[in-house]
């Protein structure tokens, strides 16, 4: 089974480097094959370059899926996981990339058998419990390195219904990359966000690591970058941090 899955994943990343796609759904769970497949409340997207997925990854996705205050428990979701091949032209270690897929594939399953879990446990502790989460997994690829051309790739890829909206699931460290103006170029500004931010979201987790800092060090830093600079109310509806659940 691990072998086949191996194989297949190998030949679907051949075939997506030879094609012109930036973006490209391989796998769904359940099966999905058109866009109102897909139809969803909220898209959580969860890139990251799994070499492995973590208890952190399964934390933070069971975390938006049971727990984002700006969706019910009981919406339509879809979670998407991403992984970026941007580099594809070179061996990465420790997995090659059809590994780390069929680990995404493996935790795709994992996460699921989670919810269903937490959802017993509600069930058997409380006199109400919220209805459980409806829920599709898609295994994702893109060759896109950055965050807003792979969001605005998502967009259009035509595999979601439009408008579909996006809420990307990132750590403390990885929204420190997003807002830095580097990584904008020419103006090196953060305004090219603001379209983004208008349409989706972030949910950020903290970083208990202390090289990023107390939690009071990592909330002045998101109070910095949301009243500063020419930004709106567009950061702060567009940023919040994943809370305790």
């Amino acid at each position: 089974m691990l072998h086949q899955q191996l194989l297949k994943y190998g030949s679907a990343l051949k075939a997506f480097a030879s094609s012109t796609s930036k973006f490209l759904i391989l796998k769904s769970i359940p099966e999905a094959t058109s866009p109102s497949d897909r139809k969803t409340d909220a898209l959580y997207i969860l890139d990251s370059s799994f070499n492995p997925p973590t208890l952190a990854h399964l934390r933070i996705a069971t975390s938006a899926i049971l727990h984002d205050e700006k969706c019910p428990p009981s919406s339509n979701k879809r979670l998407l996981l991403l992984l970026a091949t941007q580099n594809a032209d070179k061996a990465p270690k420790p997995a090659s990339f059809d590994q780390r897929l069929t680990m995404m594939d493996i935790f795709a399953t994992d996460l699921l058998n989670e919810l269903k879990q937490s959802q017993s446990q509600s069930q058997s502790s409380g006199p109400s419990p919220s209805p459980p989460p409806k829920l599709g997994i898609d295994i994702g690829v893109t060759t896109l390195p950055y965050f807003v051309g792979k969001a605005t790739e998502i967009a259009s890829s035509g595999l979601y219904p439009a408008s579909t909206p996006q809420v990307h699931l990132t750590g403390y460290d990885t929204l420190v990359r997003i807002l830095d103006p580097k990584y904008y170029p020419p103006t090196h500004d953060l305004s090219i966000l603001g379209p983004f931010l208008e349409k989706h979201r972030l949910r950020v987790t903290y970083r208990a690591d202390d090289s990023w800092g107390s939690r009071l060090e990592q909330d002045e830093y998101l109070k910095g970058i949301l009243g500063g600079g020419d930004g709106g109310d567009w950061r702060e509806d567009g940023v919040g941090w994943a809370g305790e659940d």
